[in-house]
């Protein structure tokens, strides 16, 4: 009985520092998770002669009142007709899950609830962007990640509290 006091105890004094692995982790994996999307995106528009759209998603259940508010997911399709949606007969590529437990918050000019790819692989003519990933409830700057996008295309990630400039 001591021996099982002594784990619970440890397991106990253990957990914040495992909360903190766990939320880590869903940071990376959104964070590389858009940064294929995008790269799939570049491709996929370079290839077409243009017309790719990746937008936020909006699942049932989910609801996001922010334009850049990226927290339920996204998704990449063929925009046929060019205006930002994903209507009947236009070809959905890929979708991505709403990432668990995460604020996604893309910055970048109006709108900031969908990126237009053209045919040389840029989004809106210049392309730059700032997507900031936090875990929900959890203040620590360690635990943030930023994705930058350049005018060029480039991705770069940075960890903590750096910001793109």
């Amino acid at each position: 009985m001591v021996v099982v006091a002594i784990v619970a105890i440890m397991a106990a004094w253990a957990m914040p520092s495992f909360n903190d692995v766990i939320a880590r982790y869903r940071v990376r994996q959104a964070t590389e998770d858009l940064s294929a999307m995008l790269y799939l995106a570049r491709s996929e528009s370079i290839k077409r002669g243009g017309g790719v759209t990746l937008r936020k998603a909006s699942p049932g259940g989910c609801s996001t009142a922010n334009a850049g508010d990226w927290s339920c997911g996204w998704i990449m399709f063929v925009d046929a007709n060019n205006n930002g949606t994903l209507d009947e007969g236009e070809l959905p590529l890929q979708q991505s899950p709403m990432p668990g437990n995460l604020n996604i918050a893309v910055s970048k000019a109006n709108p900031a609830d969908s990126m237009k790819f053209d045919a040389w692989g840029q989004v809106g003519g210049l392309g730059a962007l700032s997507v900031a990933f936090r875990p929900v409830g959890n203040s620590n700057a360690a635990l943030q990640m930023h994705l930058c996008m350049t005018g060029g295309g480039r991705l770069k990630t940075l960890k903590g509290s750096e910001t793109c400039s």
